[in-house]
């Protein structure tokens, strides 16, 4: 399988992330609701949409920022060149995020998200998003974020709140019928499982 569909598997996982929290967010009382909607807003989710430019190849501004720096400093501090600085070091960390032998594919494939790993999580986590198991669904999603932490920056972010999230909300024997709805509204393949089956190796 290829690198673009293996990402856009880990995407579709991201985007469905972002719609589960959301509506377990709306379900909290009041005042709950209050609290974590504003650290969802102003912090958490602009974290996680920064994680899923990533994994589309668009680097973080402070990432460029930091490498056109260097390409500064390397020239001995001349000025008149910042532009160019920023557009060279756009383009390289954009060519590191799309590559197939760069840093972004060599974490995927070390932490387990990629290949026939990959396939398999996405799997599992498809099967307890498709019958509502929230319990379970929460659980293994617990264990994807957390293999991403350690190289796409929001992804710990996530995690995190869906914790705290996941430790205040009563737990229910019956389907979610939220987490239920929201993998059938996502489309026939959120997490690109079948697309990954019939891609070469």
């Amino acid at each position: 399988m290829g690198f673009y569909e293996e990402k856009m598997a880990i995407i579709g996982v991201l985007e469905y992330t972002r719609n589960v929290l959301e509506n377990l967010i709306l379900r909290m009382e009041p005042e709950d609701r209050e609290r974590f909607q504003e650290a969802w807003s102003y912090e958490t989710r602009p974290q996680l949409e920064e994680a899923i430019g990533m994994l589309r190849g668009e680097p973080r501004r402070e990432d460029i920022q930091s490498r056109a720096y260097q390409k500064y400093v390397a020239r001995g501090r001349a000025h008149g060149r910042e532009v160019e600085d920023w557009a060279e070091a756009q383009s390289e960390l954009r060519e590191e995020l799309i590559s197939d032998h760069g840093p972004l594919r060599r974490f995927l494939s070390r932490v387990g998200l990629a290949g026939k790993s990959l396939r398999l999580k996405l799997e599992y986590l498809a099967a307890a998003a498709s019958a509502g198991w929230r319990g379970k669904f929460l659980n293994l999603l617990n264990k994807f974020l957390g293999s991403l932490a350690g190289g796409i920056p929001g992804a710990e972010a996530t995690k995190e709140l869906k914790e705290w999230l996941e430790g205040l909300i009563e737990n229910q024997s019956d389907p979610d019928l939220g987490i239920k709805n929201a993998y059938i509204q996502a489309g026939p393949d959120p997490f690109w499982i079948e697309t990954l089956k019939t891609s070469p190796q």
